[in-house]
């Protein structure tokens, strides 16, 4: 058999027996929902229209509308629920089925009030009152409001790429931490299998049919290849999940930047393996393959 037929064949073993490892199945699943976590969590914590459920008492439509508009205004949701008297509202804001309750000029709550709904309450308030008092003096409020509405101001950002290079600086860093784990990861996987064949007397029966440069080739090529492909899923899983959850806005970057990763995986696990002991120099030296730096 040809010497390339035979590090083929180690290295097909190494992959199956990896494949058929539960450590490894689970460091795989491990990284897979860290990454997944890293492209979700941004979008469960990040609540851009939070709703609020307020009671009110004897409240006009004016100042339901003007709570209604000031919420859409804030990208909010407010659920207003119509009670009888005060007590029956107050008893529902110690029941926590809603957060706060308009009596009057009043807000009750429990505790605490939360700043958005505050704001949006204050302002609802505000413009029903204000628009009461131009009526009374003989001044129209539509003709107020439309001098009042004023566009806002232009944005220009000078650094155009601002955006995008905080996207790179997380992404890149994602990608360090597991580039450095599997890296890691894998050089312990090729000390633990070399270490386990001279335990287990294994390498006696393999090196009588094989030569021990073939053998050690076929384990590193075998789990280079494995630690690639599970780079590769990962990366894949990770950018899917973030376009899918819109959390990059350029996805070339993001492609981009694994494309580098995955180069710098099959450089730095090609380095790893170099600055290793070198083991057949030895061997040759002593022309004996039972010396400890051996497989």
């Amino acid at each position: 058999m040809k010497p390339a037929a035979v590090v083929w064949l180690v290295a097909r073993r190494e992959i199956a027996a990896k494949l058929r490892d539960k450590g490894f199945l689970l460091s795989t699943a491990f990284i897979l929902v860290a990454v997944l976590a890293s492209a979700l969590l941004p979008v469960l914590l990040t609540d851009d229209s939070p709703t609020y459920d307020v009671g009110v008492v004897g409240v006009d439509a004016e100042l339901e509308a003007a709570v209604q508009a000031q919420a859409e205004a804030a990208g909010a949701a407010v659920e207003l629920r119509s009670y009888d008297d005060v007590d029956a509202a107050r008893a529902a804001v110690e029941s926590e089925e809603i957060e706060a309750a308009i009596d009057g000029e009043q807000v009750v709550v429990d505790s605490a009030l939360d700043s958005m709904l505050e704001r949006i309450l204050n302002a609802a308030s505000a413009a029903v009152a204000a628009e009461q008092r131009l009526v009374e003096v003989g001044i129209d409020p539509a003709e107020v409001a439309q001098a009042l509405a004023v566009p806002p101001l232009e944005l220009v950002r000078l650094d155009a790429d601002a955006e995008r290079n905080a996207q790179r600086q997380v992404i890149a860093f994602l990608g360090v931490a597991v580039l450095y784990g599997l890296l890691i990861l894998m050089g312990q996987y090729v000390a633990m299998g070399v270490v386990e064949e001279k335990s287990s007397r294994v390498v006696e029966l393999l090196l009588s049919t094989i030569k021990p440069w073939q053998l050690l080739a076929g384990k590193v090529i075998g789990l280079g290849l494995l630690g690639l492909a599970q780079l590769l899923v990962v990366c894949v899983a990770g950018l899917s999940a973030a376009i899918a959850f819109d959390v990059v806005a350029v996805p070339g970057d993001a492609i981009g930047t694994m494309a580098q990763v995955i180069g710098w995986f099959v450089l730095g696990y090609a380095f790893t393996l170099r600055s290793s002991p070198p083991g057949r120099r030895w061997c040759r030296a002593r022309r004996t393959c039972r010396a400890s730096c051996c497989p």
